[in-house]
C-alpha cells in the first residue's frame, strides 16, 4: 500500500476516533491511576469509621421545621384524594384481589332459627380492587380502586372502609344497611 493512496479525511477521522483513547491512556501513564492501583477497604478493618457509620444510620430522620415543609406535607394532605395510581404494563402479574361476602343481615324464619337474608351487592361495589396495604403513624392505608384510602373514609355512597389489616391483607368494607364485604390480596 502506497501512503500517497491514504486520502487526508481518512486520516483524520482515524485522529479523531484514536484521539480520547490516547489521551486517557497518557493521563493513566503520567499520574499512575488505574484499577490495578485503586486500594480498597474491608468491611470491619477500620473499627471508628464502622462505628460513626452505624451511629449515623441509627439517627432519626430530621424533623420538620421549617414552614415550607409543613406547607407541603398539609398541602399534599389535602390533596390526598386526588393522587392517582397509574397502572404499570406489570399489574397483569399482580394477584387480583377477591370480594368475600363477610357478614349481612339475618331473617329469624323460626324460634331460634336464623338464616342469611339475600344480599344484593351493587356491581361497582363488587368491582372494588385491593391494591397496596401499608401502615405509618397516622395508621393503616389502602389502595382500592386506583385510590389512597383510610379507616372511616367512605368509598362508594353509603359504603365505609371499616378495616384495614395490611398482614393479612384484607381490607373490610360495610354498607349503611350492615352488609360487610372483605376484600383479600391473594399470596
Amino acid at each position: 500500500m502506497n501512503l500517497g493512496s491514504i486520502k487526508p479525511q481518512n486520516l483524520i477521522a482515524a485522529a479523531a476516533l484514536l484521539a480520547p483513547m490516547v489521551m486517557v491512556q497518557g493521563v493513566r501513564l503520567l499520574f499512575g491511576g488505574g484499577p490495578d492501583q485503586a486500594s480498597a477497604q474491608v468491611a470491619g478493618s477500620n473499627p471508628q469509621a464502622d462505628a460513626a457509620q452505624a451511629a449515623a444510620d441509627a439517627q432519626p430522620a430530621a424533623p420538620i421545621v421549617t414552614a415550607k415543609q409543613k406547607a407541603a406535607i398539609e398541602h399534599l394532605t389535602s390533596r390526598r384524594d386526588e393522587i392517582t395510581i397509574f397502572k404499570s404494563p406489570f399489574d397483569h402479574l399482580l394477584p387480583q384481589a377477591t370480594a368475600v361476602l363477610q357478614t349481612g343481615p339475618t331473617i329469624e324464619t323460626g324460634p331460634g332459627v336464623v338464616e342469611p337474608a339475600p344480599v344484593s351487592v351493587p356491581p361497582e361495589v363488587r368491582a372494588l380492587s385491593l391494591g397496596a396495604l401499608m401502615t405509618n403513624e397516622s395508621g393503616p392505608f389502602a389502595v382500592i380502586s386506583g385510590r389512597v384510602r383510610s379507616l372511616g373514609e367512605v368509598i362508594l355512597p353509603g359504603w365505609t372502609v371499616t378495616a384495614i389489616d395490611p398482614t393479612n391483607r384484607r381490607v373490610t368494607v360495610t354498607s349503611d344497611d350492615g352488609v360487610s364485604l372483605t376484600l383479600t390480596q391473594n399470596r
